[in-house]
């Protein structure tokens, strides 16, 4: 898969995200977020035509995270979820101080 970079938006409170496309059809972006952990990366990952499959997400995880950094998908409770894209999956960084391994 190859993944390009294609455009940088600025957001109201300025901070930054990047828009990337693949070769296969994901839309991805990439941002900071500003969390009380710190920042972590955060990636939205979509397709206009279904949910990114297993593959696709473990190969994006890799392209920004690396094979070395633990990442996370969450499912948030109803009241809090928000999603402004169909078909959209969310990974971001696990925190350190979690200490996963």
């Amino acid at each position: 898969m190859i993944i390009e970079s294609i455009r940088t938006i600025t957001l109201p409170n300025g901070h930054t995200m990047e828009a990337f496309m693949s070769d296969t059809g994901l839309r991805i972006l990439k941002s900071n977020d500003h969390t009380h952990h710190g920042p972590l990366l955060h990636i939205s990952i979509s397709r206009p035509d279904r949910y990114p499959d297993w593959d696709e997400i473990v190969e994006v995880k890799l392209h920004f995270f690396g094979d070395d950094k633990d990442a996370m998908m969450v499912i948030p409770k109803t009241k809090d979820y928000v999603n402004i894209s169909e078909n959209c999956f969310h990974i971001w960084e696990t925190p350190k101080e979690w200490n996963i391994r």
